[in-house]
């Protein structure tokens, strides 16, 4: 990338969100390979469903805020406070609701897991904390990512240490469930230390007149944002209740080695999305390279990642998880293909945020939950696990590729992505590194 692409607080900021990173990828993994070695495909199975099951009803805690709030602190930093305590008052009200509602819904299901509703009250739990993500939003705000890397990952570092001691004393469920709550009090507790340094939680103030525009500004991200939850974990949910939990627990080994990545094109393009702002203002034309740079970027490290995971699943999944996951190495080798469509659709996202067409995004989310769900009910009965691989990959493709082709204000974003597939530039790069090594 050029170096007009870049500044001290881009590059600061990479940093940062790198090295947040490379500690969850190495750490996480780990920890959760050895967690699934421990359980066996049917209890990892019952842990996964659980998980999906809960984080489906986060979205009331969420609230769809975060974009909303960090526009506002930057905007208007004077209100700080006022901000944050409005804030903070609507995400209490939406996690109280949202624990109501998850254990609501779970009296209804009929699950075979031994102590359903008691396991999915203990995590919904981790709902209480979710308001002190504001905490999180304003050092976004302040583009201080430092301080959210080293909260999240001093908790992730201490519940990993809890989860290892678990495994050798013999840890039960309901106890792995526990950590995940003492993880997200962690978090939030650190978060909360670092905030009083700057500034104190007791100076914030609600108001009721904030509470309304933030709450409706909010809305659709909301929706798109349980939209995207349903189309990520509603293949789980429907693999337990169409076939099993064993089948369950070897997808869900399988997706951990895969959507694992799914956090380099969020990392990257929410730190070049205010840059990218900046130059549009300047050349559109210079603009639409910079994006298209991006695409580029995205697709060579999705193919760098999807290649040798895909050739080598039967090698990798043995080591990892043992011999008894050895079902898990097809469906890695499927799944993994789904890192290009959600690379491309990450950047596709931030393009549309920068042309004030979110509408769309919200769309294709959609369209995208609708092929998931129908694919899935079509697929898992006949293939089981590998059925419901192949379904998130027709899905993520269309709603990445086709819904793009379709719609004629997204033709540009269509013809960048394919050129970035493609490899178009690659290509042309190593063309014209060749021809200087023979002229040489």
């Amino acid at each position: 990338m050029p170096a007009n692409f870049l500044n001290a607080a881009a590059i600061s900021n990479i940093f940062w969100l790198a090295f947040d990173k490379v500690i969850r990828l190495a750490v996480g993994l780990f920890v959760n390979v050895w967690v699934a070695r421990y359980m066996g495909p049917e209890t990892f199975g019952h842990y996964n469903y659980i998980f999906s099951f809960v984080i489906i009803f986060s979205v009331c805690g969420a609230l769809g805020l975060e974009g909303v709030v960090i526009r506002e602190l930057v905007k208007r930093p004077e209100d700080k406070n006022v901000i944050l305590g409005s804030a903070f008052a609507l995400k209490v009200i939406g996690s109280i609701s949202g624990m109501a509602l998850t254990i609501t819904a779970a009296s209804f299901m009929n699950v075979k897991t031994p102590d359903w509703l008691v396991l999915i009250s203990i995590s919904s739990l981790t709902f209480l904390f979710m308001p002190f993500e504001v905490i999180d939003y304003f050092f976004q705000s302040q583009v201080m990512s430092k301080y959210i890397v080293l909260a999240k990952n001093f908790s992730l570092i201490t519940s990993s240490a809890v989860r290892l001691f678990l495994i050798s004393s013999g840890g039960s469920l309901m106890a792995f469930l526990i950590v995940n709550v003492i993880e997200a009090a962690l978090v939030f507790t650190a978060l909360i230390i670092l905030f009083s340094k700057k500034s104190s939680v007791w100076d914030w103030k609600v108001s009721a007149a904030l509470m309304k525009p933030l709450m409706i500004d909010s809305l659709p991200l909301m929706m798109t944002y349980l939209m995207t939850l349903i189309g990520m974990k509603i293949d789980q949910l429907m693999l337990l209740e169409m076939i099993d939990e064993k089948q369950l627990g070897y997808y869900s080994a399988a997706i951990k080695l895969s959507e694992i990545w799914y956090l380099i094109p969020m990392s990257i393009c929410s730190t070049f999305f205010p840059i990218l702002i900046n130059i549009k203002k300047k050349s559109i034309s210079l603009y639409m390279k910079r994006f298209q740079m991006l695409y580029d970027f995205m697709a060579v490290t999705a193919f760098s990642i999807i290649i040798p995971v895909s050739m080598f699943a039967s090698a990798i999944i043995p080591f990892l998880y043992g011999r008894k996951y050895l079902d898990s190495s097809a469906i890695l080798a499927v799944h993994v293909w789904a890192v290009l469509p959600v690379f491309m659709s990450v950047v596709c996202q931030y393009y549309l945020i920068v042309e004030k067409k979110q509408k769309l995004s919200f769309y294709k989310t959609v369209i995208s939950v609708i092929i998931t769900v129908v694919s899935n009910y079509i697929l898992i009965p006949k293939y089981a696990a590998m059925g419901a691989a192949f379904a998130r990959l027709v899905s993520e493709f269309v709603s990445s590729y086709l819904f793009d082709l379709a719609h004629p204000s997204l033709r540009p974003a269509f013809k960048m992505k394919m050129r970035a597939t493609l490899l178009v530039s690659f290509f042309s790069q190593a063309a014209r590194i060749l021809r200087r090594v023979r002229s040489s």
